[in-house]
């Protein structure tokens, strides 16, 4: 079954994405996503099972309940960004644990998944704070990429999205 989207603007995921950063204690650029997840009361599962080898998925029980499945062919900065968009599946279409969800990645690019897809790149690439270091770094890709722990495609997608 599809997961219903919230339909919000990207400007209004935006948001919702950076107050939750801000509520929850995640600091882009600083926070390991990875132990970040566990203080949630979240867990994550490296599988190959029902897994294609870009995505990962979410299986929310609760508030304090859901499993990020991840597979173990794609690189620690890839799942970075799946992690981020399976919590913005979290946030946005569970509800934060209200709604019992079943997510997985797939090939058909839908309204949940670009409103997923938003929240993470919101959440983990901030537009000031992106901006701010394309400065800095003289819009050098490679040096964003690292910054933000994140792949050089997701940071190309964020600055191009960011008109930079």
């Amino acid at each position: 079954m599809p997961i219903e989207p919230v339909n919000f603007s990207r400007s209004q995921i935006e948001t919702i994405a950076q107050k939750f950063a801000e509520l929850t204690d995640f600091t882009p650029c600083v926070t390991d996503i990875y132990e970040y997840v566990k203080s949630l009361g979240g867990q994550l599962n490296y599988s190959d099972e029902q897994i294609d080898e870009n995505g990962g998925s979410i299986e929310v029980l609760g508030p304090k309940e859901f499993t990020i499945n991840l597979s173990k062919n794609t690189s620690a900065k890839r799942d970075v960004f799946t992690i981020a968009h399976e919590l913005g599946h979290f946030v946005l279409h569970s509800k934060l644990g209200t709604i019992r969800l079943k997510a997985g990645r797939d090939e058909n690019i839908d309204t949940a998944e670009r409103e997923a897809n938003s929240f993470a790149a919101a959440f983990l690439m901030p537009a000031d704070l992106v901006k701010s270091k394309h400065n800095d770094f003289s819009g050098n890709l490679y040096s964003l990429a690292d910054a933000f722990n994140v792949s050089l495609s997701a940071i190309t997608w964020r600055c191009k999205n960011l008109g930079l």
